[in-house]
């Protein structure tokens, strides 16, 4: 039984690598954000982006269904909040130029979220004080936010 839902889900794979060699960018992330190796420093366990500001960053693989399904929101988030303090970024977990970080962070399902904060710049998961994860939606990152000072 195992085997059989390794096989499906190995076939869904490749129905959605097929899709993205069609085109469409609409479920894509936008170029504008990603974020590779260079963006970050890590040391002693400790992951920072570089850039002075606090983000959200969508840790993704492009034949991930579920990316595809969160792509267009992020990157209508990114865009409402060019030019603030705050971003909304992503990082190509099979780049060959994001893998340090994403080994870092130990990243290990798509999309994962991680959050930057603000003050310190470091890369941390997006879960709440009680440890649930954050929800996905406009409401629930506002409600993190919230929770973390930064709105």
């Amino acid at each position: 039984m195992g085997s059989s839902a390794s096989k499906n889900n190995q076939k869904e794979q490749k129905q959605q690598k097929k899709q993205l060699k069609k085109g469409g960018g609409d479920d894509k992330f936008d170029q504008k954000i990603h974020r590779t190796d260079k963006d970050f420093e890590m040391e002693n366990n400790t992951v920072r982006l570089k850039d002075k500001h606090g983000a959200f960053i969508a840790f993704y693989a492009p034949w991930c269904g579920y990316c595809h399904q969160l792509a267009p929101s992020w990157n209508e988030y990114a865009k409402l909040m060019e030019g603030s303090s705050f971003h909304f970024l992503a990082v190509d977990c099979t780049d060959k130029d994001c893998q340090k970080v994403a080994s870092a962070l130990d990243i290990q399902g798509y999309p994962t979220i991680m959050f930057v904060d603000p003050k310190t710049q470091q890369v941390i998961p997006a879960v709440h004080k009680d440890g649930t994860p954050m929800d996905r939606s406009k409401e629930g990152m506002n409600h993190f936010l919230k929770e973390k000072n930064v709105l």
